[in-house]
């Protein structure tokens, strides 16, 4: 058995007048209810990533939760919402410019987006770093193998766990060459 742990984050049209979080939050003080987010579903780890946020800040925005994160990212390409707040699926949106990340739940930044806070960064003392888990053959779960059965979904394995995940499963793959060689 193996796991990853996803990255997620806000995002937004990139056409939208909220460059930051705090434009976003300030916006919300003025017009409560008026910020609408998606998410894919209710007591998602993203749901309660935006629930903390107007917790701490006093405001209130209003959550349209999804059945999945596909409906959510459409709701938000196609302005049914105002931001979304929900794992990766936002990420080929994002490098083609489409979206705006605006902050991620991580513990820390993600390496394809360095400029980018953290939730932590800007004063929220709140991470997600969802795991997922997966269990398979053994043979499945060598690096070349996953890393060519993620690219066939058109995504790269790198960019959607954390850098933590990453260098663990280098450090045991390292390892487990190791033994193997020493017989």
């Amino acid at each position: 058995m193996h796991f990853a742990a996803v990255q997620s984050g806000l995002v937004l049209k990139a056409d939208s007048p909220y460059k930051t979080l705090k434009d976003l939050v300030e916006f919300a003080r003025k017009n409560p209810g008026k910020v609408t987010y998606s998410t894919s579903g209710v007591g998602t780890p993203m749901h309660l990533a935006m629930e903390y946020i107007a917790k701490k800040e006093g405001i209130h925005w209003t959550h349209v939760p999804y059945t999945g994160g596909a409906p959510a990212l459409s709701a938000v390409l196609r302005g049914h919402v105002t931001a979304m707040s929900d794992s990766t699926e936002w990420l080929p949106d994002v490098k083609k410019g489409s979206l705006r990340l605006l902050v991620t739940h991580g513990e820390k930044r993600m390496k394809s987006f360095p400029d980018v806070p953290t939730l932590r960064d800007l004063g929220y003392d709140f991470i997600n770093e969802t795991v997922f888990m997966m269990a398979g053959e053994q043979y499945f779960f060598t690096s070349s193998r996953l890393v060519k059965e993620v690219a066939t979904f058109g995504g790269d394995v790198r960019t959607l766990v954390p850098d933590f995940v990453m260098d663990r499963f280098a450090s045991r793959l390292a390892k487990k060459s190791a033994e193997k060689r020493r017989g």
